[in-house]
């Protein structure tokens, strides 16, 4: 069967996966419940079930054996491993597409119209003022969520571009400050436009130079491109783009294997000076650790 006529399949009616799954050696007590999750690809919960993606209906019959096998509950730790790793290989998202991300609108405050207002005004006049009137308008948000980060550019590649600028960020820290920070999204979206990446590398720094601003970052200045993904097992950090596929097993929850379980280790990174440094926390794992794909 070609590929476009794979995606040309219905998604509410994929190949019959759960009797593949059942003639493979799954049992029949597990109840199977198809998503098209955009992260996690499998699940397993004592309760719930057998969760798993509905790109899986087209996977080869090794992928559906792995499947099996690292369902069983007592599997070693190692060949669930190497089962995930067999998992997470299929491109399920080739035969399912992920669904739109869902946004969170959140309520607005007094004073936000006024301060989107200005924004907006801020952003038609930088535009003519440094890059000659060629970007496009653009939605500005003001989010009260931000914590470590005082704006955050949203591009094109993740559905819908946007500007989304910190409230607190706004309250306390003055305009002059806002300004430069709306700057240095907005030669984030002069990459967007001109097709160039998304990042904070020596383009960046070169158009944030000719705009007037710094092209650095401090502990006490977080902005757009502070990126937090999880470390992978080979001790290497993940590339900072999306999060990774993940399996979730939860057959043991014994009080003896919370207190084996591995730390997760999360790791943020942030450029000074143009040096990329990386501040790493450690929180204790509640559940045995993430399965993710190398």
């Amino acid at each position: 069967m070609s590929t476009a006529l794979q995606l040309a399949l219905p998604l509410d009616q994929p190949p019959d996966l759960v009797a593949r799954l059942r003639r493979k050696g799954l049992s029949k007590t597990i109840a199977v419940k198809l998503h098209r999750n955009r992260q996690v690809m499998v699940t397993l919960d004592p309760r719930r079930g057998l969760g798993i993606h509905r790109g899986y209906a087209w996977a080869p019959d090794d992928v559906l054996e792995a499947v099996v096998r690292w369902a069983q509950p007592r599997l070693k730790p190692n060949e669930r491993r190497a089962a995930a790793r067999v998992m997470l290989a299929f491109p399920v998202h080739n035969y399912v597409p992920e669904p739109p991300p869902r946004r969170v609108v959140e309520p607005a405050e007094p004073g936000d119209q006024a301060r989107l207002d200005r924004l907006r005004k801020l952003h038609r006049e930088l535009n003519d003022r440094w890059f000659d009137g060629t970007l496009g308008p653009i939605p500005i948000r003001l989010s009260g969520r931000m914590r470590r980060k005082l704006a955050h550019y949203e591009s094109r590649a993740d559905g819908a571009s946007a500007i989304v600028i910190s409230r607190r960020h706004v309250r306390r820290h003055g305009w002059k400050q806002v300004i430069d920070t709306l700057l240095h999204e907005m030669v984030h979206q002069w990459q967007d436009e001109s097709g160039l990446t998304v990042d904070h590398g020596p383009g960046f720094r070169a158009k944030a130079r000719e705009v007037g601003i710094e092209p650095r970052r401090s502990p006490a200045w977080f902005d757009s491109g502070v990126r937090v993904d999880r470390l992978h097992r080979r001790g290497q950090p993940s590339a900072p783009t999306r999060r990774s596929p993940v399996v979730r097993h939860s057959h043991s929850r014994s009080a003896r294997s919370r207190r084996l379980a591995p730390a997760r280790v999360d790791v943020s990174t942030v450029d000074v000076l143009g040096l990329r440094l990386y501040y790493v926390s450690h929180s204790i794992a509640e559940t045995p650790p993430d399965v993710r794909r190398a």
